[in-house]
């Protein structure tokens, strides 16, 4: 009886040996392969899409182009149309007397221009602002009534009058033609007639307040007062509210 030692070796004797080549073969490791995006699709294909793309392209943008300077022209010819019309309104004649020089409507067309008809009498503002102050000032009872052509023409006549109102009740308590208290009441300076002390009234706002930013009452009473004076502000704020409507 053979051992079961034995019988393994006659089994292991009698076994059939694999190749070496064929024992290699059978436990080579497996690698996959790997694909590729464009080997789906031939070659020509991809030429043949790539073509297609920049000729579309290209006709697109030069279509384009081609309507934008077909319809410039048009464009043109539309707005010279438009403004054809107000070609026509640059000079206006003004037929009726009781229109003012200027028509409101200048101020939104300031390109179109307005001329008086031949012969027609244009209102003077300067002479509507001397025969306002005339009246008015006679009436306050001011000898600044006969000095009317030297106010008129101050740029800041409605100040000058304001504050002679709130100095000097419009001259009627002042010191040598002086109805603005300039100097002080220690130094009052002397002038030689109205027109002149009007001039130098001028120039003092001009120069001293206006230009440096104090353009009302409320900025202008503390540096010429020297103190703050309610009733001096109101006394002048009043008076320039009664000339606030003539120019």
């Amino acid at each position: 009886m053979r051992s079961i030692d034995g019988l393994r070796k006659i089994r292991r004797n009698t076994a059939q040996t694999i190749p070496e080549t064929q024992r290699k073969t059978a436990y080579k490791k497996f690698v996959p392969k790997r694909i590729h995006f464009f080997s789906f699709f031939d070659t020509k294909q991809i030429t043949t899409v790539a073509i297609t793309f920049v000729v579309t392209f290209v006709f697109s943008i030069a279509t384009s182009q081609g309507l934008a300077a077909i319809s410039a022209p048009k464009q043109n010819q539309e707005s010279v149309t438009r403004e054809a019309p107000r070609a026509d309104k640059q000079l206006a004649i003004l037929d009726q007397p009781g229109v003012p020089v200027f028509d409101p409507n200048v101020r939104l067309s300031p390109d179109e221009v307005y001329l008086p008809k031949e012969g027609m009498i244009l209102p003077d503002p300067l002479k509507k602002r001397k025969e306002f102050l005339e009246k008015y000032l006679r009436a306050k009872g001011t000898p600044l009534a006969d000095h009317v052509d030297a106010i008129s023409v101050q740029s800041q006549w409605k100040l000058i009058i304001a504050i002679s109102r709130a100095e000097s009740s419009f001259c009627k308590h002042q010191v040598t033609n002086n109805c603005w208290g300039i100097g002080g009441a220690w130094n009052m300076k002397k002038y030689k007639n109205y027109d002149e002390a009007v001039a130098d009234v001028n120039r003092i706002l001009e120069t001293y307040y206006i230009q440096s930013g104090l353009d009302t009452p409320k900025k202008i009473v503390r540096k010429y007062v020297g103190h703050q004076s309610d009733n001096w502000e109101l006394a002048v704020e009043q008076e320039l509210k009664n000339l606030e409507e003539i120019e």
